[in-house]
């Protein structure tokens, strides 16, 4: 793999980001002053109960379809790498068709006040897994230029509802009905521009020379594996890294201390994604290198180059952050999210050590060895878990908070020393 194809990817993945970090503190600070923190704390609940409920819907598909599209592709496969796309999306049609259904009998039977935002939620559900599936797609023939146009489209889209939304004697619902219909909208376009691409690779190489290990029985029982594996992982790392202080903050307080907490996160989220979203890359690259028989000191090199240019990076960023930490809460959300300036100081601490980890975790995935992460996250979520029901009925939001910051510390260097002993063992 050439080091320019690194990075063009490693730019275009940027950039992406670039547009979606700026578009959701945007739009977050535009749905938090116009909601206010009870509303933004009903809002903000239920759009996490979609996006929540996509994680579990995808399945691991996402980055199933990532790693067998990219190993194919190393491999000069690219039927192969159709297979597993048509693979993965009967896989995934199949388990919409039983939870949407699910979803919206539970919308309606358990929401009370949420009913109808909650409903709207299984709409953007489905929009969301959607897109996540197909991003993994794109990211697999290494399109990260798609990604980045589709973000482009999609803010554009949401900025131009939100103006609507907001307004409206519904902003609640109206507002979830926007998310959803952007996300689907933007599912929609990634879907065929990445049909197209792999389309234009299959026609580049119509002679197929059959691969040992790509056979259709193969990818199926491959695929099979890991896409379960991965689920796992997405269900232990639903409960390590999503919002899920907010069912406790509820249920000990009011939407008000949900929205501010929500505010708080959702900063913090926007950071946290930074190395994680560079480190993106890493995936399809390490997957095309083992593809096509790359040794294992390249790929040990790539990952030590990545954590150390990722850790020079966040490091600085969390240091500024802190500091204007009481400037940046009233710029963004106003004098009624002061109390957010504390929590949000935690849960800044822990990302002093995310960079290393986010090129690790991804490493690990791109290699095969993802169990390694599901005893992580399993572990690291029952301690978060356990914190929750202790700190947060005695400190609230910042007794969340701290639990947060204790189980993502210790995700982020398990992380980090799974990897290093990982490639030490193959190497």
């Amino acid at each position: 793999m050439k080091s320019s194809s690194i990075l063009r990817d490693s730019t275009y993945n940027a950039m992406s980001f670039v547009v979606r970090g700026v578009g959701s503190v945007v739009a977050m600070a535009l749905v938090a002053r116009e909601l206010g923190p009870d509303l933004q704390g009903r809002f903000g609940y239920a759009h996490w109960l979609g996006a929540i409920g996509a994680q579990m819907a995808l399945w691991g598909l996402g980055i199933a379809s990532t790693r067998f599209v990219a190993r194919a592709l190393g491999a000069g496969d690219p039927q192969a790498a159709d297979e597993a796309v048509r693979l993965a999306q009967a896989w995934l049609i199949r388990i919409l068709a039983c939870v949407f259904p699910l979803g919206l009998l539970a919308s309606w039977s358990l929401g009370g006040e949420l009913r109808d935002p909650l409903l709207v939620a299984m709409v953007m559900l489905v929009s969301v897994t959607l897109f996540q599936w197909r991003l993994g797609v794109a990211m697999g023939i290494r399109r990260y230029d798609i990604a980045f146009v589709g973000y482009l489209l999609f803010y554009a889209l949401l900025f131009a509802g939100l103006s609507v939304s907001l307004t409206s004697t519904r902003p609640v619902v109206d507002t979830m009905a926007v998310f959803a219909l952007g996300r689907g909208l933007h599912a929609v376009l990634v879907w065929r521009w990445t049909a197209q691409a792999l389309r234009a690779l299959c026609e580049q190489a119509p002679q197929r020379t059959p691969t040992p290990g790509y056979t259709t029985s193969h990818l199926r029982r491959g695929m099979g594996r890991y896409t379960t594996q991965m689920a796992i992982i997405a269900f232990f790392g639903a409960l390590l890294w999503e919002r899920t202080a907010l069912p406790f903050l509820k249920a000990s307080g009011d939407y008000i201390d949900v929205g501010l907490y929500i505010a708080a996160f959702s900063l913090t989220a926007m950071v946290q994604r930074v190395p994680g979203a560079l480190a993106q890359v890493m995936v399809p690259a390490v997957a095309e290198l083992e593809g096509a028989g790359g040794k294992q000191e390249v790929i040990a090199r790539l990952w030590r180059r990545s954590a150390l240019l990722l850790t020079a990076l966040i490091i600085p960023m969390v240091l500024v952050l802190f500091a204007l930490a009481p400037w940046v809460v009233d710029l963004l959300y106003g004098s009624e999210f002061e109390r957010s300036t504390g929590v949000l100081r935690v849960l800044l601490l822990p990302l002093l050590v995310s960079g290393a980890a986010a090129a690790s975790a991804k490493t690990l995935v791109g290699v095969g060895q993802q169990h390694r992460l599901l005893v992580i996250a399993a572990n690291a979520a029952a301690a978060k878990m356990l914190l929750f029901m202790v700190l947060i009925p005695r400190w609230g939001i910042l007794g969340a908070a701290w639990a947060v910051a204790i189980s993502f510390t210790g995700a982020f260097v398990a992380e980090t020393v799974a990897a290093r002993r990982c490639l030490r063992e193959e190497t």
